[in-house]
């Protein structure tokens, strides 16, 4: 019969393989709960690494987790200091938290941003639901349109574009330039 050899670390297995020359699945990956406090981010050195890499952190709910998947966030799982894959929990009431990290920039940094801040006819600016976008809501269409027509000047850091169906609104989206300004401004 023949076997598929396994290399993990120091340890080598073997498994039978149900025909010959057909590959067996790799063994499932182990990845432990690990249950910490809430400034084990920090002293472990987990969040600097990270936000060196990019990302952001932060706890939130377990229940929360799979809706902020689709918004671009992932569980934390790093090596723990016995060298086993771990997520980091923390235990709370009502619920307990997961520590989650994502790679895009937290727009809301951007919210309060005086370049359009004074835009005539700002009602509002918020972040979209999905955390992708800045929504700028006016008092009416005209003030959008000027606000649409002085944003597509200068593409350099946001590209705007009306709301489909909107006529009061306007979405931004960071450029690349945008998203390496707001990382850098973060990481300060």
């Amino acid at each position: 019969m023949d076997m598929q050899m396994f290399i993990q670390k120091d340890k080598i297995t073997f498994q039978p393989c149900p025909r010959p020359a057909e590959r067996v699945p790799p063994p499932p990956v182990t990845i432990v709960e690990q249950w910490v406090e809430l400034s084990h981010p920090t002293t472990s050195g987990i969040q600097q690494k990270l936000e060196a890499d990019g990302y952001r952190l932060s706890w939130v709910g377990a229940s929360r987790l799979a809706g902020l998947e689709y918004q671009g966030w992932e569980m934390v799982i790093e090596k723990d200091r016995h060298g086993r894959l771990a997520s980091f929990h923390v235990r709370t009431k009502p619920e307990n938290m997961v520590l989650i990290k994502t790679s895009q920039p937290d727009l809301g940094l951007l919210t309060n941003n005086p370049a359009w801040k004074n835009a005539p006819g700002l009602v509002s600016c918020t972040v979209s639901q999905d955390g992708r976008q800045l929504v700028f809501a006016f008092d009416g269409p005209t003030p959008a349109l000027a606000f649409l027509f002085h944003m597509s000047r200068d593409r350099s850091v946001i590209r705007c574009a009306m709301d489909p169906g909107r006529v009061d609104t306007v979405l931004g989206s960071l450029t690349e330039d945008g998203n390496r300004i707001l990382r850098e401004q973060h990481l300060k």
